[in-house]
């Protein structure tokens, strides 16, 4: 089985993020959605808690029927890079990759690949969970 795992702080869970989800679906049998950072604490930056974050992302994969083919599960915030890197051994088994977004920072992206199999997708629209947040809280 091949698996794909989607790690993000998905603050908040989005239609970009769904857009991810589904295109890894057309690739991979399974994909587990990682929230991350999942015990920090609520801020501007993080407005959601981890369980409410892993709630809208589980109720979306129960609205649309996808209990089968995509999980979630979690991951901490870590103090440097490579203590990060070494946590995601946990998710890293035979036929897995971990799926980003060509958006993100190349840097973030050469990191994961110096020691994990990636596949990138391309971002299929400009919406992203900082603009979203500045919305909600802009005054």
């Amino acid at each position: 089985m091949k698996i794909a795992y989607y790690i993000g702080g998905f603050r908040p869970f989005h239609n970009g993020h769904v857009s991810m989800v589904m295109r890894a679906l057309e690739d991979f049998d399974k994909v587990v959605i990682v929230v991350s950072s999942f015990s920090n604490s609520i801020s501007i930056r993080c407005p959601f808690t981890g369980y409410q974050r892993a709630s809208i992302i589980s109720n979306w994969i129960i609205n649309n029927d996808l209990k089968n083919r995509v999980s979630i599960s979690h991951n901490e915030d870590y103090l440097t890079d490579d203590e990060w890197l070494d946590s995601l051994q946990t998710f890293a088994y035979q036929d897995y990759a971990f799926i980003v977004c060509d958006r993100e920072n190349p840097e973030y992206i050469d990191l994961i690949k110096s020691r994990y199999n990636v596949k990138t997708y391309e971002c299929l629209s400009d919406i992203s969970a900082t603009k979203i947040r500045n919305e909600l809280f802009d005054d």
